[in-house]
């Protein structure tokens, strides 16, 4: 076993950013488990969800590149010093669901069994495990959140040339974004929450650098003429990577006839908001909702940002060492410019 450890350490988290680091054994895979080493872990919108409203401590971090450094005996499809990235949640391919193409509903997915990619080691099974090149392990941390915005952007079912307001301004904003203006997108407008915060001056600087043709804000009071302006009154597509209150004002905003997918979780109570149906219907707008699950579309996220299709050097603004649970909370809890923040062991 390569650079093995008997004990190891892992992240928790609950809100307040409260942190509590575990140490255990050092997990030995068996039979189709891999024991990988994990070398960086991108903090998630889902992490930072559970730091500020979960009230019991949990697993933190499934935005994962590692290395093989232990397997299972029966283990065929990676071998010991291949660079891995982790999927967390595998289709079964074999549950009826999966067995009739329709994998989105498996109903018995692998998992990372409640353990946390923000940590030293993970054992996971092997069909969870997408070996790469190429890639930095920074870089190669942004292939799952990468293949969220591909598959969101698939599921808008966008026209050609037709335009998209991303209602968002964080990493999975911008990266849908980016997509749609690779793909078919006309034009593309991003909208932030509050206009003038360093942060939001960072990820503005950052869309424009992905090819975003405007960047509008929530708080300003004239925000769907500005939409309108831009787009001459065609908004073909919504996709809100943003809490599920923006929702309202992403539907205010769209076409007649278009569609709104909605990927943004609030883990609280504003998950709840008011919606218009009879607006809707008489409008024929639709709502699409997703869900990465199972994970798919890794092979093309790595191909695209390896060919600097989707450049996310102009995306990761921190690397945050493991033990340094004050910088990560400050990194989050100030307004501090950061657009995606990287955790590694090393």
């Amino acid at each position: 076993m390569m650079g093995m450890k008997e004990q190891m350490k892992y992240l928790r988290g609950k809100k307040e950013f409260e942190f509590k680091m575990i140490e255990t054994n050092v997990p030995k895979p068996k039979h189709n488990h891999v024991l990988v080493k994990v070398l960086a872990c991108g903090v998630c919108g889902t992490d930072l969800g559970n730091l500020k409203k979960s009230d019991e401590y949990v697993p933190l971090g499934h935005e994962i590149s590692a290395v093989v450094v232990d397997l299972g005996e029966a283990v065929t499809k990676v071998s010991i010093g291949d660079n891995v990235v982790v999927e967390d949640m595998t289709a079964c391919g074999t549950c009826s669901y999966c067995k009739s193409d329709n994998v989105d509903l498996c109903e018995s997915m692998y998992s990372l069994d409640d353990q946390s990619g923000m940590g030293e080691y993970l054992s996971v099974h092997e069909n969870m495990l997408v070996p790469y090149e190429g890639l930095s392990p920074p870089e190669a941390t942004f292939v799952e959140p990468l293949a969220v915005c591909i598959n969101s952007y698939l599921a808008s079912d966008m026209p050609l040339n037709g335009n998209l307001v991303v209602w968002g301004l964080g990493p999975l904003a911008l990266m849908t974004a980016a997509v749609a203006k690779h793909y078919n997108a006309a034009k593309v407008i991003c909208v932030g929450s509050l206009r003038g915060t360093q942060k939001n001056q960072v990820r503005e600087k950052a869309a424009y650098l992905l090819g975003v043709d405007k960047v509008v804000y929530s708080s300003d009071e004239d925000i769907l003429e500005q939409i309108n302006s831009a787009l001459e009154n065609r908004v073909d597509r919504v996709i809100t990577t943003s809490p599920p209150k923006t929702l309202p004002m992403a539907l205010e905003a769209l076409s007649y006839g278009g569609t709104v997918v909605t990927i943004g979780l609030d883990f609280g109570e504003e998950s709840t908001v008011p919606v218009d149906i009879d607006r809707l219907i008489l409008n024929k707008k639709n709502i699409v909702t997703f869900i990465a699950e199972p994970a798919k579309r890794f092979h093309l996220s790595i191909d695209l940002i390896k060919k600097k299709i989707i450049p996310v050097e102009h995306l990761l603004t921190h690397i945050i060492p493991l033990h340094d649970l004050e910088e990560f909370k400050s990194t989050f809890t100030e307004d501090s410019g950061v657009i995606k923040a990287i955790i590694v062991t090393e």
